[in-house]
C-alpha cells in the first residue's frame, strides 16, 4: 500500500514493491487522472498485488490496512466503512465508487458492499480519498472517498477462473474474460459467495451473484466511447435490526464518452430490494439518473482548470415513506483550478454548488498549498468546507411500528439542512527509492447532524412516541496519521500505520463521539520471491461505546479493544500446471471479538475463518 503525498522515485528496474511511481494517478476533477504530485489531499491507493499478497476476502477487509479507514464488522459479510471516524451504521458520509460511478443506495445513501458487482481479484487498485472533498465529488463524500477501479480488459489478457472454500460454509466463485482487438476491447466478469454465520454455522449470513461488463471503441487516439453495465442478486444482512436481510436486484448501465480534454457520462443505478425479516418488511424501490459533462482547460499564467456540471434525478417508492413515490432532481456545478507559480508549488483551488429541492443551493470550497521543500519531500496545507444533503428517507420516512406497550411513529422532514463539515489538514511525506514515511494531522468540525428527536405524546397504554428528524449536535475531531513503508529486501515490504481521532460531542445526547475508536495500529509483512507470496497482517484498534437503549439518557455499552490478525500464502505452479495458483487465507486468527455495540440486536462475534483458494489461468 501507498500513501500518496508526493511523487515517487522510481527504480530504475522495479521490483515487486515500487509501489508508487512517478506516473501513479488519482481521481481529481471531472473524473480525470491527476498526477499524485498535484493531488490536493491524503490518497491512499491499495495495488492489485496489495490485495492478492494480502488474502483479505472482503473488500472491506482490504481497507482495514488503510491509515485513517475505519472498518467495523458488525457480522458476517457485513461491513461499515468510515474515514478518520465519525462512523455510524448505514454511514453516509463517505462517497463509494465502482469506477468514478457511485454504488450509494438511492434510498439510504449508504453502501452494501455485498451489492457492488466486483470480486476482489477483478481490482486493479482502490483509491481512498482522506478527508473532505465535497468540492469535487458531491454532497456523500464528506468524510472522504473511497474510488474502486477495475482491471482493463488488456490486463485480463484472456480468460481466469478462481473458486474459494472454507470455514462458515463459505463458497466464492469467479470467472472473467477480458481482450483487445484493435481499437475494440471488451470485458466479462462473474461472480457468487456465499457464508453461514459465526455464531451459528446453521444460519446464512450472506448470498449473492453479480455480472459486471464493459466495451470500449478508441474512435481515434484522442476519442473514446465506452458502454457497461452489471447486476447484483443480493440475499445480505444489513444492519437495520436483529438478523435484517436486504433482498433483491441491484444494477446499473452506463455510457461514457471523451474526445480531448472532454468527458461525458450517464448511467442509471437501479435497486428493487425488501428488508426481510423485518417488522415492516419495507419495500425499497430506487432508481438515480445521472448525466455530467466535464471540460478541462488552460488559462495565462499557467492556471490548468476543470469546469462541469452533472444532473441527477433520483426517484424512491417504499412503504416507509408517506408520499408513496418520491423524487429529488439535483443540479451541480463545479469550477477547480492548478497553479504552478514556481517550480516546487502548487496552489489547488476548488469550489462546487449544488442545488437540492428542499435545500438550495449549498457551497463547498477547498484550497491546497502544496510545496516540495526538498527532493523526495512534499508538504501540503489544506482547508476546506464540505457537507451532506438529507437522503430521501430523512425527508419523507413516516414509519409506524407497534407493540403492546408503545407505538413508536418516526418522521423525517423537509426543513432539513444539510449536514455540515469544515476541516483544515497540515500533511508532510518523504519517499525514498527503499523507505517511505508520511504524516498528516487534521482538525474537523461536524455541525447540523441529522437524526431523531423523540418525545412522548401519550402515556397510554400503549404510550404513543414520535420521532422527528432535526439538525441537532456539533461533533469535533482532532487527529493525525502516521504511515511508513520498508523495503527490508527486494522481496520483503514492512509497514505500519497509527491513527488518532480524539472525537468530542457538544450534546449529551450524541453518540458520534464514544463509538469513534480513539487510537488504531496496524503493521504487515508482504513476501514475493519468484512463485511464491506471503503476507501476515495485524490490527490493533481502541475500545468503543455504544447505547444500549434508543433514546437519551443513554446507557453505554463497552465494546472492548481487539485484534484482528490475518495471513496469507500463495504458490504459483509451474511445468504441467502453469497457470495455476494454489493457497490458504485466513482472517481473525486469534482474537475472537466484537466490532459494534448491542451485540444481540445489531452484531455478532467475529470469529476465525481460513479459505482455501485456487484459480486458473487458460493458456
Amino acid at each position: 500500500m501507498a500513501c500518496l503525498l508526493a511523487p515517487g522515485t522510481a527504480a530504475q528496474e522495479p521490483g515487486p514493491f515500487e509501489y508508487l511511481e512517478e506516473e501513479a494517478r488519482v481521481l481529481g476533477a471531472a473524473l480525470q487522472p491527476k498526477a499524485v504530485r498535484e493531488a490536493p489531499g491524503t490518497v491512499h491507493i491499495l495495488t492489485a498485488s496489495d490485495i492478492e499478497a494480502s488474502g483479505a476476502q472482503t473488500l472491506w477487509d482490504a481497507l482495514r490496512a488503510v491509515p485513517g479507514v475505519d472498518v467495523m464488522a458488525p457480522r458476517a459479510f457485513q461491513g461499515e466503512v468510515s474515514i478518520r471516524g465519525m462512523g455510524k451504521p448505514l454511514n453516509n458520509r463517505t462517497l463509494v465508487l465502482l469506477d468514478g460511478r457511485t454504488v450509494l443506495n438511492g434510498f439510504f445513501e449508504y453502501a452494501n458492499w455485498e451489492s457492488i458487482p466486483v470480486a476482489l481479484a477483478d481490482i486493479d487498485r482502490i483509491e481512498v480519498v482522506a478527508g473532505p472533498a465535497s468540492p469535487i465529488f458531491g454532497p456523500n463524500a464528506m468524510h472522504g472517498v473511497i474510488n474502486i477501479v477495475t482491471k482493463l480488459p488488456e490486463q485480463i489478457a484472456g480468460t481466469v477462473v478462481s473458486a474459494a472454500a472454507g470455514e462458515r460454509q463459505t463458497l466464492s466463485g469467479r470467472a472473467a474474460h477480458g481482450r483487445r482487438r484493435g481499437p475494440v476491447s471488451y470485458k466479462l466478469s462473474l461472480r457468487s459467495r456465499s457464508g453461514k454465520q459465526f455464531e451459528d454455522a446453521r444460519l446464512k449470513a450472506s448470498e449473492s451473484a453479480s455480472a459486471l461488463a464493459w466495451a470500449g471503441y478508441d474512435l481515434a487516439d484522442d476519442a473514446t466511447l465506452a458502454l457497461s453495465g452489471g447486476a447484483t442478486k443480493l440475499d445480505a444482512q444489513i444492519n437495520d435490526g436483529p438478523r435484517a436481510f436486504e433482498r433483491g436486484v441491484v444494477s446499473f448501465a452506463r455510457a461514457d464518452a471523451a474526445w480531448k480534454d472532454t468527458r461525458a457520462r450517464v448511467f442509471w443505478n437501479r435497486g428493487r430490494t425488501r428488508l426481510e425479516p423485518h417488522a415492516l418488511e419495507p419495500r425499497i424501490d430506487w432508481d438515480s439518473y445521472d448525466a455530467s459533462l466535464f471540460h478541462a482547460f488552460s488559462l495565462p499564467l499557467g492556471h490548468r482548470a476543470t469546469a462541469g456540471t452533472e444532473l441527477r434525478r433520483s426517484e424512491a417508492s417504499s412503504n416507509t415513506l408517506g408520499g408513496g413515490r418520491v423524487t429529488q432532481d439535483l443540479v451541480s456545478l463545479l469550477l477547480e483550478d492548478t497553479w504552478r507559480p514556481a517550480p516546487r508549488v502548487s496552489v489547488i483551488a476548488g469550489a462546487r454548488a449544488d442545488r437540492h429541492p428542499f435545500v438550495g443551493w449549498t457551497p463547498s470550497y477547498r484550497a491546497s498549498l502544496v510545496y516540495g521543500p526538498a527532493e523526495a519531500h512534499t508538504s501540503r496545507l489544506t482547508a476546506g468546507t464540505a457537507f451532506r444533503n438529507p437522503t430521501p428517507l430523512e425527508n419523507h420516512a413516516r414509519i409506524v411500528q407497534a407493540s403492546p406497550s408503545a407505538v413508536t411513529t418516526a418522521l423525517g422532514s423537509t426543513d432539513l439542512e444539510p449536514e455540515r463539515i469544515r476541516y483544515l489538514e497540515l500533511a508532510h511525506s518523504v519517499d525514498r527509492r527503499r523507505w517511505s514515511v508520511s504524516a498528516a494531522a487534521f482538525h474537523y468540525r461536524l455541525t447540523e447532524q441529522i437524526a431523531g428527536r423523540s418525545s412522548v405524546t401519550s402515556l397510554g397504554p400503549p404510550a404513543a412516541i414520535v420521532s422527528i428528524a432535526v439538525n441537532q449536535g456539533e461533533t469535533r475531531v482532532t487527529g493525525g496519521e502516521l504511515w511508513g513503508g520498508w523495503t527490508v529486501v527486494e522481496t520483503l515490504r514492512l509497514t505500519a500505520a497509527y491513527s488518532l481521532q480524539a472525537a468530542e460531542d457538544a450534546e449529551p445526547f450524541q453518540v458520534t463521539a464514544r463509538t469513534t475508536p480513539r487510537h488504531k495500529a496496524n503493521a504487515g509483512l508482504d513476501w514475493r520471491e519468484r512463485r511464491w507470496t506471503a503476507s501476515l497482517w495485524g490490527r490493533w484498534v481502541d475500545r468503543t461505546f455504544w447505547p444500549s437503549n434508543g433514546a437519551p439518557p443513554f446507557t453505554w455499552e463497552k465494546v472492548p479493544a481487539y485484534v484482528t490478525l490475518n495471513a496469507a500464502v500463495k504458490r504459483r505452479l509451474a511445468g504441467r500446471w502453469e497457470g495455476l495458483e494454489l493457497g490458504v487465507s485466513g482472517f481473525n486468527l486469534v482474537d475472537e471479538h466484537n466490532e459494534i455495540g448491542l451485540r444481540r440486536q445489531n452484531g455478532e462475534v467475529l470469529r476465525r475463518r481460513v479459505l482455501l483458494t485456487g484459480s486458473y489461468r487458460f493458456p
